[in-house]
């Protein structure tokens, strides 16, 4: 509801009225000029008789559809000369500003209105274009309120500074709101800059500049770098080895969390506690280096099938073929586990013939799927069975160096054996990346048998465990468990983290009654497999960052 000047309210209620509209036009360095329909002094101003039309006002709004209508006006200046000058003369206030964006107040004067305050207030506009001719000046005026509703965000800003960093100078803050999964941020100060990152500098990295803004305590921060790389706060520096296999950094913070700032945070070993250039940097952001991890899952787990070349590892009197059953890609049916895969696993010479059938799938024997030879090429041939697991990691283009670390949880077991020859089996489990050399786990183990006896019960006599993950799992399955003592802290290093290769196979030993020999399904039942990978990027002013973000809770466009 519109508040009325009392003298005005008053005046409007009898049965004479005469009001006058009062124009105000103030410049853009305070300057006014005031104009009338009429001559006038009124409230200690001269206004000129110059006005040629009573102004038409209409706002309206629509509170169903939240519409607000603003209404723009034109007035009418009579451009003739008064006073020695003519109004055009005006559009150019004494600093030189042009008169377009000036402020321009309309008011209705009563008819015993004294001052301004006994006048109306009918409308508040700025002038958005002029036109004139030797007779008229036309001024198109906006509703002011277009101005006042709407707002230019992000409204703060960096400023230009030397603690800012180049590309950041100016830029505005960023302003969030809700729940933001990487949210683009800003580094808004560094204690001194150089060509490259100076010691004893924490970089504040802001996420708004609304400190109502929360960010959540499990490491908020990515860089990107061709893909988005998550930045823990703390971090095992020791990972990475210079040439002697010694720790490059220690482990420790990268970086602290307060409200809407990411501090990262160097340390250094400085002896003599002077803060110069003999600090030793202890952690990878004093030496500006910045560490990076992902943890990756298979995305596809291929059973090897078909025959391989001649040969594996250090073992090449034999000729080797990849017999695993195909269709084993599916989900473990344990409630637990991620897969299995199994397969036909074999040693044979030319005095044993296991005759090419699968004890795995003996209907379809899809684990043989090459053609055997009539009699062995070689002294032995022997069959493996094992994966290839594609890791959807990090492109080697994202960073400068990397570590990677398997983690897993498997069982290996054989059952259904037969033909057996020597007094025991043994066999070899290998897990590491699919390049030679590239492994961590291989591991020998014997699987006591009595002689030739065949064992066609699903019995898992060969138990040999693997854990690096859980101290304190232990497996459902009744056929064996995974106790706690058979786990190990370490992860199993690994170069070749995008594709790894996982087997088990027989493992052709020579014993005094001669070669082990025999046939068996051996299978390999992974419960939980997945690679931490640690990337070391450098330059750390370089990457744009981002952060998971709750925003502002207090509505502020500010």
């Amino acid at each position: 509801m519109i508040s009325l000047p009392p003298n005005f309210e008053s005046d409007i209620q009898g049965q004479n009225l005469n009001l006058t509209t009062l124009v105000q036009i103030t410049q853009l360095n305070g300057d006014k000029i005031y104009i009338s329909t009429g001559s006038i002094n009124f409230d200690g101003n001269y206004y000129n008789p110059i006005l040629l039309n009573i102004p038409s006002v209409k706002e309206s709004m629509d509170f169903e559809n939240r519409k607000y209508k603003i209404s723009n006006c034109t007035i009418s200046v009579s451009n003739y000369e008064v006073g020695g000058s003519v109004f055009s003369d005006s559009l150019i206030d004494s600093d030189g500003n042009y008169i377009i964006n000036a402020r321009v107040d309309i008011y209705w004067k009563s008819q015993s209105g004294t001052t301004i305050d006994d006048c109306l207030n009918i409308y508040n506009a700025i002038i958005r274009r002029v036109s004139h001719d030797d007779e008229k000046c036309t001024l198109q005026l906006e509703d002011s309120s277009q101005k006042d509703l709407h707002k230019d965000v992000p409204v703060a800003r960096l400023g230009d500074g030397v603690t800012i960093p180049d590309k950041y100078r100016n830029k505005p803050y960023p302003m969030v709101y809700g729940y933001v999964d990487k949210s683009p941020c800003v580094i808004a100060e560094i204690s001194s800059l150089g060509e490259e990152l100076t010691s004893f500098d924490e970089i504040n990295i802001y996420t708004d500049s609304d400190d109502t803004v929360v960010l959540p305590e499990n490491d908020p921060l990515y860089l990107y770098n061709d893909a988005y790389i998550n930045i823990r706060k703390t971090e095992v520096g020791s990972v990475f080895k210079d040439e002697d296999e010694n720790p490059l950094y220690g482990d420790g913070e990268q970086y602290s969390v307060l409200d809407n700032i990411i501090t990262l945070l160097p340390s250094y070993e400085d002896s003599d506690g002077d803060n110069d250039d003999d600090a030793i940097p202890t952690n990878a952001i004093a030496d500006n280096h910045i560490i990076g991890f992902e943890k990756v899952s298979p995305s596809v787990v291929k059973p090897l099938t078909g025959l391989k070349s001649k040969g594996i590892g250090d073992f090449v009197a034999y000729d080797a073929y990849y017999s695993t059953i195909p269709e084993t890609t599916a989900v473990y049916t344990e409630d637990e586990g991620l897969f299995r895969i199994y397969g036909t696993c074999f040693v044979e010479d030319l005095g044993i013939d296991w005759g090419g059938q699968s004890l795995a799938d003996p209907e379809g024997s899809s684990d043989i799927t090459w053609d055997r030879p009539a009699s062995p090429d070689l002294i032995l041939e022997a069959g493996i069975v094992g994966c290839v697991m594609t890791m959807p990691v990090l492109s080697s283009s994202s960073y400068s160096d990397h570590v990677g670390k398997i983690r897993a949880i498997f069982k290996a077991s054989s059952y259904n054996k037969t033909n057996w020859y020597g007094s025991k089996g043994d066999f070899r489990i290998r897990l590491g990346g699919n390049t030679v050399g590239d492994y961590d786990y291989l591991e020998d183990f014997q699987n006591q048998t009595d002689g030739t006896e065949a064992n066609p019960d699903f019995i898992f006599d060969a138990q040999p465990t693997f854990n690096n993950i859980d101290p304190n799992y232990t497996a459902s399955s009744p056929q064996g468990s995974l106790p706690g003592d058979n786990y190990v802290s370490e992860g199993l290093d690994v170069q070749n983290v995008s594709e790894l290769l996982f087997y088990f196979r027989w493992l052709p030993t020579a014993t005094d009654d001669g070669y082990q020999k025999g046939i068996c399904v051996a299978q390999l039942e992974v419960i939980d497999l997945y690679v931490e990978h640690y990337v070391l990027l450098d330059d750390i002013l370089k990457y744009g960052y981002y952060a998971t973000v709750n925003g502002r809770n207090n509505g502020a466009y500010e």
